[in-house]
């Protein structure tokens, strides 16, 4: 039987220089602009979380949220346009259940995004289904 002594360490990853980020070429995200995004929010281990991916890229983002409500959902949704800004993608239309009309109502003419909402019972099965 071989026994282990004294700890064990797993090795380092390499990391990530400033030299290997390259630069999307701008035929890529000129023909690519604007992108559909849909969102959703989910629960995981009791944690309300947003997620958004868009439809074209496949870009998935996941934020963990304080609380469902418009402040937090409008933070969260801030933090995913920013990354989608910094690489001068446009985001139009936002594919959302019912659910967010109400979260949404007043913070959506500040975010300057078009919101299209799915019927009550229905669901946005791209926000979370990983396949699509």
């Amino acid at each position: 039987m071989n026994v282990l002594k004294g700890a064990s360490v797993r090795p380092h990853s390499p990391r990530v220089r400033v030299e290997d980020i390259i630069q999307i070429p701008k035929e890529i995200y000129e023909s690519h602009s604007p992108v559909e995004m849909s969102i959703d929010l989910l629960c995981i281990s009791g944690m309300p979380m947003l997620t958004a991916i868009d439809h074209v890229i496949k870009f998935r983002s996941l934020i963990p949220l304080r609380s469902r409500n418009a402040e937090n959902l409008g933070s969260a949704l801030d933090k995913v346009f920013r990354v989608h800004n910094k690489a001068t993608i446009a985001i139009d239309p936002i594919h959302a259940d019912d659910e967010f009309c109400s979260l949404m109502e007043g913070a959506a003419d500040n975010l300057g995004y078009t919101f299209l909402y799915a019927p009550q019972g229905e669901h946005v099965p791209v926000a979370r289904d990983p396949e699509e």
